[in-house]
């Protein structure tokens, strides 16, 4: 992970059954390949936890902005997913999540 780096850093951490974890890793990795100038995006997958590290280069006012616009951007798309996987859970039952979305400095 980048947090080694002496920059601003904000960690994701979602945790959820296996086909939950993977089906946000495919809905968020295709973003994170390429992230913005002075922007570094690290990921760690596991069976049911998904971590997604962003870090900032810049001047340190303009890095906090970009990264907790990130950020917020990352929890909102998050958001959308969960709605989605409990919406199309409701007439199967077959999909069960205890999805947790923590933002850590």
């Amino acid at each position: 992970m980048c947090s080694q780096v002496a920059y601003p850093c904000g960690k994701i951490v979602v945790k959820g059954s296996k086909q939950y974890i993977n089906a946000v890793y495919a809905s968020l990795h295709p973003d994170n390949i390429k992230p913005a100038p002075r922007m570094r995006i690290s990921e760690v997958l596991e069976e049911d936890t998904y971590v997604i590290e962003i870090c900032v280069s810049n001047n340190l006012l303009y890095a906090l902005r970009t990264l907790r616009s990130t950020i917020d951007e990352l929890l909102g798309l998050l958001e959308v997913i969960d709605s989605i996987e409990t919406y199309s859970s409701m007439g199967s039952g077959s999909m069960e999540s205890n999805t947790s979305m923590n933002s850590v400095d």
